[in-house]
């Protein structure tokens, strides 16, 4: 007796095509997950930490302008600082890097540094007086190109090379602030910028220093690695090898974590906190570390607008804003409402309209408010790719809509923001502002400069305050004239979550993990 296979019936051939191709689609997912595993790379144990970024780079030169992940590599792992920022129970104090001695003068206008001698760089060369002097004078002819990072030598005066194992800076002004920001800036080979420039360079992709770690591989929108630098000249790196895999996808890189083919995740969305991170961290499954960020989230208010260049309205439109609702809504409370330079007291319900009617009257009792005979409309420019300032931006609308304003968000990419700023094509910027290094490094001129022309009253008001209280720390004389004029409401200081496997060993160094010292604990 013969058996021959039936051919399906009509109703059955959709159904199993539909499960052919779950099947194949089911595989082919998962052939995508091998693949993108096996190019992340396994770990020998006990040798390769690998640590999941959320963005790729723009550069690797520390001394350009800030660069998030770009910085957080490069500086202290690849090239490194004359000195370096130490926190204690006590306060801050510093220690020689490449300079094995320093010595400030009396009246703190004069800075003298020895060069520590037996350092080489990634190629062999050896560290000289000439290297050091380059990398400073370059920050500060870096004007139009790192306006931010030059600010951290406003003060510098001259550099002069005495020989090649010493070097001296003369300041205008008596203060320890120098300290604060040569612990910040580090210092590259000469025979790399033979023109005194630091842009467009091959090395700002390539770096060559002196730090423990050496740049071994850069695999564009998949990962950077480092290696342990055989000629370090200090105490060695507590991993032979850190790989930083680039995953804009934080779900991807949640479910590396979860997979054990990855270390550390280096910034997790608070979205994935309630559900997904902590029942996990409460298991002991990750370990959580939350420092709070060199980073000030603010409202830039433009300065030529004919309205918002108003004082009054600027504070006006500030205190209709609950800085600790929108903390807690935007961020669930991870951050801090300490903002370096505290804004002035909320005005009442009844001050903040009472300004507003001077210039902008609602239509009618509950309704828009009119500008020029039109609804006032403030456009806010949002970089793209965070959705927490654009989740921000909506509870800022909010905030607005019920004072009769219409806030209309303008997402767009750093670069295309940036043009808007300098040409003051904007109404508000939502800003997540980020610098370096101690709180007194935190220097918003540069920013206010993109919103208040130079002839704008507000810098005569400002004439000397600012940099009297980074180099002081007594924000009494900033406050005094930052309240009145409002030119940048800061909201908040957020939080960062970091997470990491429970064999992973780490410090925090001030608002970060020390990733020279993180290590893997033995079995």
């Amino acid at each position: 007796m013969s058996h021959r296979k039936q051919d399906p019936s009509p109703r059955e051939r959709p159904l199993r095509w539909i499960v052919r191709w779950g099947i194949w689609t089911l595989a082919l997912w998962s052939l995508c997950d091998l693949l993108f595993a096996s190019s992340v790379g396994r770990a020998a144990p006990g040798s390769t930490i690998r640590l999941v970024i959320d963005g790729e780079p723009a550069h690797l030169n520390p001394l350009l302008e800030p660069d998030l992940w770009g910085h957080r590599i490069a500086h202290d792992l690849v090239c490194e600082p004359l000195i370096r920022r130490v926190e204690t129970p006590s306060g801050p104090s510093y220690e020689g890097v490449l300079a094995e001695r320093f010595r400030l003068d009396r009246d703190g206008r004069g800075l003298d540094l020895w060069l520590r001698k037996g350092v080489r760089f990634h190629d062999g060369r050896p560290l000289g007086a000439y290297d050091v002097q380059l990398s400073l004078q370059m920050v500060l002819a870096s004007e139009h190109n790192a306006p931010q990072t030059r600010s951290l030598l406003r003060d510098v005066a001259r550099i002069v090379k005495n020989g090649n194992e010493s070097i001296h800076i003369d300041l205008r002004r008596g203060s320890t602030q120098i300290l604060d920001a040569l612990s910040e800036l580090s210092i590259v080979p000469s025979s790399h910028f033979p023109d005194g420039r630091l842009v467009q360079k091959p090395w700002n992709r390539k770096p060559v220093c002196t730090g423990p770690y050496r740049l071994t591989e850069w695999k564009r929108g998949s990962h950077i690695t480092l290696q342990k630098f055989a000629g370090y000249w200090g105490s060695p790196p507590g991993a032979d090898e850190l790989r930083f895999v680039i995953s804009s996808d934080s779900a991807k890189g949640l479910q590396l974590l979860r997979h054990g083919q990855a270390e550390g995740l280096l910034r997790v969305p608070l979205r994935y906190l309630p559900d997904l991170v902590q029942p996990a961290i409460d298991r002991g499954r990750w370990q959580k570390l939350d420092p709070l960020a060199n980073q000030i989230v603010g409202l830039l208010w433009n300065g030529r607008h004919p309205l918002l260049g108003q004082a009054s309205v600027r504070r006006a439109l500030a205190s209709l804003l609950d800085r600790q609702k929108l903390l807690r809504d935007a961020r669930m409370g991870q951050g801090s409402l300490d903002v370096l330079i505290q804004p002035a007291p909320r005005l009442t319900a009844a001050e903040s309209a009472a300004l507003l009617d001077a210039v902008a009257p609602r239509a009618a009792p509950g309704s828009v408010r009119l500008w020029q005979g039109r609804p006032l409309l403030v456009k806010l420019l949002i970089p793209q790719g965070s959705t927490e300032l654009v989740d921000l931006a909506t509870r800022l609308g909010e905030a607005l809509t019920q004072a009769g304003i219409k806030l209309e968000p303008d997402v767009q990419d750093m670069s295309s923001l940036l043009a808007k700023l300098r040409r003051g094509s904007f109404d508000a910027a939502l800003i997540g502002w980020g610098f370096t290094g101690s709180d007194r490094l935190f220097d918003p001129e540069p920013l206010l400069h993109l919103a208040f022309p130079d002839g704008h009253p507000l810098w005569q008001s400002l004439s000397g305050k600012l940099s009297e209280w980074q180099h002081s720390g007594d924000s009494r004389a900033l406050s005094e004239v930052w309240q009145r004029e409002e030119p940048l409401t800061l909201l908040y200081r957020p939080r960062q979550l970091l997470l990491l496997q429970p064999s992973v060993r780490a410090q925090i160094k001030g608002d970060f993990v020390d990733l020279r010292m993180l290590q893997l604990a033995g079995p």
